[in-house]
């Protein structure tokens, strides 16, 4: 080992060793000691416990040892090792960090080696190693950048050096015939008006009319950080507005994202404020962005603050926000029967006459409140199914349907509580309570359709739960579908040995129909392998079937067939 090499060694080392000690953690040598293979390296990544392509690893302190310990190893070798095994050169976050090492080191060689790694991993370590070359000289960078031909590349590396390069010479690089050059438009502008905000804006009326708005809405979030409130002031004046009415585009909405999760409260006050200048749809998508942020931060103050609301627009902003932090934040949330109890406290007011007409993507408050209730009690019955089940009986009328539609839908997908689901779908129905359980949402079907992959002769004779014949037929054909589409020559071999003539017919005509969708021929020539008494008429119906989608295919089939001549004369026409 040479000199300078020792010398990075105990460098390295020992910043290892003051990360490690900061972090409460003294390393042994082995921990410390350089990377030696490709083989090592990924059995040290595995260690990690994550597969983030940005490094966003579980335990950092563990990543910034590993690579540290890469700084003191010979991370070209490791990397042309890595690049020749197949199975290791599909870890792409794995390369991101030897090359980025690597170009700290010699960013000309590194991008020399990672210009011959394959397309599908060369994309995001070229980004890597540009984002260096940049770093250093923005015109070598943009230099390499007029060597690249293929377009999606050349596009991902020029986004990864817009932050170093004059913003003029960034916006001078986008392709103008493109559509989704919205994001590096903002993007640029965000980098622009951290470093200048006054210049930003300035040259912000020269933007072309279509990217106008990605610009402003990029300076604006970059004043956020720094001043929500200067930021919220200049969105809100600045009179540049969403095209085609897509509030989502409104420039306030990423500020007050922003602004609510360092202070949700003054950024509640601030729309608010200006509640009358808005659409209802802009003024309920902010406050939802606002009550969201700050239920990430503290739930229980959320709770507790929209109780005393008499508002139904910030109400159900409010329940939208805790029904999304009770999905993500599992450390304060409250139990699912107090949340429940509380949202069924405020039923949507009835909508007059004189309601303004509302845009197409503004929910009614009966929506609202509908949506509200499904997310409690999909969540409920993701954690006690049987529990959810029994409060969604007890519903009032104005929350049943979505309630129980809930119960249902996540119950079957879950689970595989087959009879118990059909039994409480049967009984809910039977109350009359929620007419559209069963039918208008068509849990029954999906139900059966997951039970006839489990098990169709189980699920068939679950049928026979069903007090009304419809229904018991509406079953039957879900199953035997189902079965068709998975295993055909079974299902015919279990309809064929049925006494119950009628659920053998049902079974064998559903389970060809369902054949002859993608393979009539085949259908009908197994269908004539049965000899069966009504073969006719599921014939008709194979053939009025294949008709609808090649009708000459089908008459030809007819014409060479032994069918009786009136059955060809009606199936010809």
């Amino acid at each position: 080992m040479s000199n300078l090499s020792r010398l990075i060694f105990i460098v390295s080392c020992g910043i290892a060793v003051a990360a490690a000690f900061v972090a409460g953690r003294v390393s042994t040598p082995d921990e410390l000691a350089p990377v030696k293979n490709a083989k090592q390296f990924r059995a040290e990544l595995a260690k990690l416990g994550s597969s983030e392509r940005d490094f966003r690893f579980e335990d950092k302190r563990d990543a910034l040892l590993l690579q540290e310990r890469l700084a003191a190893s010979d991370v070209e070798a490791i990397a042309r090792e890595f690049m020749q095994d197949k199975l290791l050169s599909s870890d792409t976050y794995g390369l991101q960090m030897l090359f980025a090492i690597m170009a700290e080191r010699d960013a000309e060689a590194a991008w020399n080696l990672a210009s011959t790694l394959p397309p599908s991993l060369k994309d995001d370590v070229m980004c890597t190693v540009m984002r260096i070359l940049a770093r250093e000289s923005s015109e070598n960078a943009l230099a390499k950048l007029d060597t690249i031909e293929d377009r999606e590349l050349h596009r991902s590396l020029r986004d990864s050096i817009s932050h170093h390069i004059d913003p003029r010479r960034a916006l001078s690089l986008l392709d103008i015939s493109q559509e989704g050059e919205s994001h590096s438009v903002r993007s640029i502008f965000a980098t622009w008006a951290k470093r200048d905000l006054q210049a930003a804006l300035a040259v912000l009326p020269e933007v072309e009319a279509r990217w106008r708005m990605s610009a402003f809405v990029g300076i604006v979030e970059a004043l956020a950080v720094t001043d929500p409130a200067a930021a919220w002031e200049l969105a809100s004046t600045n009179g540049i507005k969403p095209n085609r009415g897509r509030y989502e585009r409104d420039a306030r909405i990423p500020v007050i994202a922003i602004w609510a999760s360092r202070d949700p409260q003054a950024a509640l006050e601030a729309v608010v404020a200006v509640r009358e200048e808005m659409e209802p749809v802009e003024y309920s998508r902010l406050l939802s962005n606002v009550f969201t942020a700050w239920a990430e931060k503290d739930y229980d103050a959320v709770f507790e603050y929209i109780t005393t609301l008499s508002d139904q627009t910030m109400l159900y902003a409010g329940f939208d926000a805790l029904v999304e932090g009770y999905l993500r934040s599992m450390a304060s949330r409250r139990n699912h029967s107090v949340l429940l109890e509380e949202v069924l406290k405020h039923p949507p007011i009835e909508e007059t006459q004189s309601t303004p007409v509302r845009r197409d993507r503004e929910r009614t408050p009966s929506e609202q409140y509908g949506s509200i209730v499904f997310h409690i009690m999909a969540n409920w019955t993701r954690e006690n199914p049987r529990e959810a089940a029994a409060a969604a009986a007890q519903l009032p009328p104005e929350a049943h349907f979505m309630g129980t539609g809930a119960v249902a839908s996540t119950w079957i997908r879950e689970t595989n509580d087959f009879d118990d689901i059909l039994d409480w779908l049967i009984q809910t129905e039977g109350n009359k309570k929620n007419f559209g359980c069963m039918e208008s949402m068509s849990n029954t079907h999906d139900l059966f359709r997951k039970w006839a992959t489990r098990d169709p002769v189980a699920a068939i004779a679950a049928t026979a739960k069903f007090s009304e014949a419809r229904e018991r037929d509406s079953a039957l054909r879900t199953i035997a579908r189902k079965w068709g589409e998975n295993n055909p020559q079974a299902a015919i071999e279990w309809a064929t040995k049925q006494q119950d003539e009628k659920l053998r017919e049902k079974t064998i005509e559903t389970v060809l129909t369902t054949i002859a969708e993608t393979d009539p021929p085949k259908a009908l020539a197994l269908l004539d392998t049965l000899k069966l008494d009504d073969a006719n008429n599921i014939i008709s119906r194979i053939i009025e079937q294949w008709k609808r989608h090649d009708a000459e295919a089908a008459k030809t089939w007819v014409e060479k067939s032994n069918l009786p001549e009136d059955i060809k004369n009606r199936l010809m026409r």
